[in-house]
């Protein structure tokens, strides 16, 4: 009974999120050290993606919100975009300060560093061009990230503050 019970809940419960039919656009990543040069240029907010590969909920996400046009026109035309490996063993330099892997916590620096050590996955971190670093934890639909996006990538942030904003907020995707 169990063996029939798990494939047919899997299928319930995943089936529609890899099935999802969407314009698809992936978001065009980029490396830390590209970000840092270009933030030097022009100042954007950063969003940076930090996953595992390992982590279901990552793929997931992988799949859905960041395949989705509207998002990913969005992140490039306001955004600085970085994914972040958790587990990745090369050092990294950001803002001045060398990050490495941990093998003890089983995780790089960096990531505990934009995570402020709650290590959850996948985890979207925003750094508006002023004002501190949030971190929103876990898989963010489209519907979701989207007052997130326009709040920051619009320097809304730099105005009006969230509960505010997100009352008033009207979807436009």
């Amino acid at each position: 009974m169990v063996k029939v019970i798990l494939p047919c809940l899997f299928l319930v419960l995943f089936l529609p999120v890899f099935s999802q039919k969407n314009d698809k656009k992936a978001v065009e990543w980029q490396t830390v050290e590209t970000v840092q040069k270009l933030a030097t240029s022009e100042k954007r907010p950063i969003l940076i993606d930090v996953y595992t590969d390992w982590c279901m909920y990552c793929k997931v996400m992988d799949n859905t919100t960041w395949n989705q046009q509207k998002v990913s026109n969005y992140l490039k035309d306001n955004f600085y975009a970085i994914k972040f490996n958790a587990e990745s063993k090369e050092a990294v330099d950001w803002m001045g300060q060398t990050f490495e892997y941990k093998s003890t916590y089983k995780v790089h620096m960096l990531a505990a560093q934009w995570l402020g050590g709650n290590m959850v996955y996948p985890s979207t971190v925003i750094v508006p061009v002023s004002g501190e670093p949030i971190v929103v934890p876990g898989v963010i639909n489209k519907k979701e990230i989207e007052p997130i996006l326009v709040y920051f990538g619009e320097k809304h942030n730099l105005k009006t503050d969230w509960k505010t904003f997100k009352e008033n907020y009207k979807s436009t995707w």
